[in-house]
């Protein structure tokens, strides 16, 4: 797999916004910026969000095991910032939790993850696709990277070792 580096567009800022959610397809191998304008204020936190997010672009259920299925990582308003309780961020897909029927489900993370991605001038990150071989992303600001996963740590992986499942 050739290393993918892919250069994206900012909009302009909404407030506390970075205006900008962060697409990736591992099946084509793009990425691509979407403004978050069309969400903000009326969907104001993370899960607002995600959620209408889902309910316009999935009008049914996906599998959780099929690639189309989205794997949302998305930031609040404060994510990032030094207000109380704000280092929260919100984990979004269709779930196998309630098998046989799939649910769009979320999660959320502590930790520095949700402010790093604000600080990279972004509200959220959607994943989609799937990709033939083992990968990692690497998100520098506007620089975004599909690097093969074996590069992470200079070993020579095969798609049969831990990574790959």
């Amino acid at each position: 797999m050739k290393a993918t580096t892919l250069r994206l567009e900012r909009f302009e800022p909404l407030a506390c916004w970075a205006n900008r959610i962060l697409r990736i397809d591992l099946t084509a191998m793009r990425a691509w910026a979407q403004e978050s304008a069309p969400y903000v204020p009326a969907y104001l936190g993370a899960r607002g969000i995600a959620a209408r997010l889902c309910w316009d672009e999935y009008p049914e259920p996906v599998d959780p095991f099929d690639p189309a299925n989205p794997l949302m990582v998305m930031t609040g308003a404060l994510t990032g910032s030094r207000a109380p309780y704000a280092g929260r961020t919100t984990i979004h897909a269709f779930s196998p939790q309630a098998y046989p029927y799939p649910w769009f489900t979320r999660s959320s993370i502590g930790g520095r993850f949700g402010g790093e991605l604000r600080r990279a001038g972004y509200d959220g990150l959607v994943v989609t696709g799937a990709s033939e071989t083992p990968v990692r992303v690497s998100i520098r600001d506007d620089e975004v990277r599909i690097l093969p996963a074996d590069e992470a740590s200079g070993d020579a992986l095969s798609a049969g070792d831990e990574l790959w499942g």
